[in-house]
């Protein structure tokens, strides 16, 4: 049987670019090692039957090599890259629907993982720094037929995916971006603003040596990027939802032009004000704001 987490699952949501071996001492600590060893419980362990969370304790190495010996003791087949891939997947996707539940969990309900970016307008170009055993999330939206490249630190070992959701049918596609010898490669979402609303390009760094950088660029037709938008690295602090309500605080809220609420495919659906905006008309979803700035930020409606 499997333990639930006492306390909230908080912390390494807002932060995934986390150090899976690194131990501080934190609460984002406690819950990124649950979350690991609970996955693998769920998707190799005793819920399908092996003996996996057992050989992993028992077994006389630690970190990275135990979850291995107990991977191979327990006659699993998969190496620990695999599953620590998988892991940064299933924290993005988390829809057990999905891929015969390979991307998700089964007993625990776990939060929406932060954007570590968020872009609404192209050309755009960024590079970033990824600690070891860690993955995070780059969300596109807006234009049609995104073009994404990747392109990681040649001293790097990286995985990186494309993932795609309908946000109306709350559907899923996943692609793997092959790389090359020097950590490159690309990707085409054709379905980009038609079919697939939001894309999340997602990096995972298996290099054992520490924290590597890697750069992106991605481009589509229809929007084009402002000279001196700042960095999404630097977006406002976010508005807050309550019952139908769009609460804007006052440094978001002036400005001209006036910031607007967008719809996942960055079409303008609202000019909004400080204070308060009736989103009340509007279906659950996940939408986003820009301010006078340029700035985007995202937000989820629920009912």
């Amino acid at each position: 049987m499997a333990v639930r987490c006492a306390g909230p699952v908080s912390g390494f949501p807002g932060q995934p670019n986390n150090d899976l071996t690194l131990w501080t001492g934190s609460w984002a600590d406690y819950i990124k090692t649950y979350l690991f060893f609970l996955y693998l419980y769920e998707q190799h362990g005793g819920r399908v039957g092996t003996s996996l969370i057992h050989d992993v304790v028992r077994s006389t190495e630690v970190s990275v090599a135990g979850v291995q010996a107990g991977l191979d003791s327990a006659g699993v087949g998969v190496s620990f890259e695999e599953v620590f891939a998988d892991w940064v997947l299933a924290n993005r996707i988390n829809d057990t629907g999905f891929a015969g539940g390979r991307y998700g969990y089964h007993g625990e309900n776990v939060p929406r993982f932060n954007n570590a970016a968020v872009h609404l307008s192209y050309p755009v170009e960024r590079t970033r720094n990824l600690q070891r055993w860690a993955g995070e999330y780059v969300l596109f939206g807006g234009g049609t037929g995104l073009e994404l490249e990747f392109d990681g630190n040649d001293a790097g070992d990286f995985r990186a995916f494309v993932v795609g959701l309908d946000s109306f049918s709350n559907r899923f596609f996943l692609d793997t971006i092959e790389l090359d010898g020097n950590q490159r490669g690309f990707a085409s979402v054709p379905g980009f603003d038609t079919v697939w609303h939001s894309v999340w390009l997602v990096p995972a760094n298996v290099h054992p040596g520490g924290t590597m950088s890697y750069r992106y660029l991605a481009a589509a037709s229809g929007v084009a990027e402002e000279p001196g938008t700042p960095d999404d690295d630097a977006r406002m602090p976010g508005p807050t939802v309550l019952r139908g309500k769009l609460h804007l605080p006052p440094g978001i809220g002036a400005g001209h032009p006036e910031p607007v609420l967008l719809d996942a495919a960055g079409r303008k659906l609202m000019t909004l004000k400080p204070g308060e905006n009736d989103l009340s008309r509007l279906t659950p979803g996940v939408y986003f704001f820009r301010d006078a700035h340029g700035r985007t930020g995202q937000i989820r409606l629920v009912r």
